[in-house]
């Protein structure tokens, strides 16, 4: 057990799986009437019950530590609303490709502080990475050809913010890992928001219906599982190479619903493919941890 704790490619992988999956669930979510207040709750909810396995490690903190968890898991919170109020007001394949640009600010914030020295290899395949999302998402061929995009200002906003949410939470969550006992980091972040989103949704909130049950689930689980192993990785491998490997997520669902619901992919979908992976492979090589 404890070897696949400590296995990065067992936490990435989840990592990719359960974000390429979410953005799909939550559209489905929001076409049989779910709220983005339900999901964030359900989400919170199965998050808070991921980590009961590993009470063994828990104990209580200080206010001081309380404190520096508290202010950083909250992050969490805005990255899942923000995402939500966007999947509600945008495309997915528009909010995927705004969140592709991540992994630049993560690296840019560890660069800036010392933490990581990052090689021309690194950048080179960044932008690789980033032309291959857009060929992936096809929205490459939307600006080529002058057309505009169908973006609602308030979901372009909430999209902003989430990227902004997210690349604070992996900066600083890369110095909580170190402070603290994983699994009990774990417990504290998860539990801190359940409890604060609790106390705002849950008098205002209705409950799903036995219909929508399953779609709610389906979202909070892998909400769940995706901030688990942002924790786990971020420890491992640190937040940038972490953020990197999120490059996949496009195309791991493009790849998924061609071979289960036998579609075909363009000739630059595959090259979009390709330029991912190579670079992923290549940002991967050219980042060097100095701390």
């Amino acid at each position: 057990m404890q070897i696949l704790m400590e296995n990065p490619i067992l936490w990435v992988s989840l990592i990719v799986i359960a974000t390429a999956v979410q953005p799909i669930l939550v559209k489905l979510g929001y076409r049989v009437s779910l709220s983005a207040a339900q999901l964030l709750l359900v989400k919170n909810f199965l998050s808070a019950l991921v980590v009961l396995p590993f009470l063994g490690s828990f104990r209580w903190i200080s206010w001081r530590e309380f404190w520096q968890i508290g202010r950083i898991s909250v992050l969490i919170l805005g990255i899942n609303g923000f995402s939500l109020l966007a999947l509600e007001r945008l495309p997915a394949a528009i909010v995927v490709t705004l969140t592709t640009t991540v992994p630049l600010f993560v690296a840019l914030a560890n660069s800036l502080l010392g933490r990581e020295k990052l090689r021309k290899q690194f950048w080179l395949g960044l932008f690789m990475g980033f032309v291959g999302v857009l060929l992936v998402t096809q929205i490459f061929w939307v600006f080529w050809s002058g057309k505009t995009l169908n973006a609602n200002f308030w979901g372009m906003l909430a999209c902003l913010a989430a990227v902004g949410c997210a690349t604070t939470y992996r900066v600083n969550m890369q110095v909580l890992t170190h402070k603290f006992e994983t699994k009990l980091l774990w417990i504290w972040a998860f539990w801190i928001n359940f409890l604060a989103v609790s106390a705002v949704l849950v008098p205002c909130t209705p409950l799903p219906s036995q219909a929508e049950w399953p779609l709610a689930l389906g979202v909070g689980l892998s909400a769940a599982i995706a901030n688990s192993a942002f924790i786990w990785s971020i420890r491992l491998v640190g937040a940038t190479r972490t953020s990197v490997f999120q490059l996949l997520q496009r195309p791991v669902i493009i790849l998924t619903c061609a071979f289960i619901l036998g579609e075909s992919l363009s000739l630059w979908q595959w090259i979009g493919v390709i330029l991912v992976s190579l670079g992923v492979w290549n940002a991967q090589r050219g980042t060097e941890k100095l701390v």
